[in-house]
């Protein structure tokens, strides 16, 4: 189960399954693309709480606001591929 929000308040109960995204801009807006990209590569693992650590950082997240602030600080989200060893 993973918790898909653009508010890193919402992840306070779970952070290991959170997945931050930037809300709708409109345009050019390639979120919801990276995001089934994330998703597909997480299909065949039984826990994606050691990879969204790894990935997103997830103990930094309380320094935080929001994902606008949370994302661009903290990585460029899918610009690699997921190492998940």
């Amino acid at each position: 189960m993973v918790l898909i929000d653009n508010s890193a308040a919402s992840f306070l109960c779970q952070p290991e399954n959170s997945i931050p995204i930037l809300p709708f801009e409109g345009g050019g807006d390639c979120e919801l693309v990276d995001l089934e990209r994330y998703l597909m590569q997480l299909v065949h693992e039984n826990d994606v709480r050691a990879i969204n650590r790894k990935m997103f950082k997830l103990e930094q997240y309380r320094l935080f606001e929001s994902a606008e602030e949370l994302v661009p600080k903290l990585y460029n989200i899918f610009s690699t591929t997921i190492d998940f060893q």
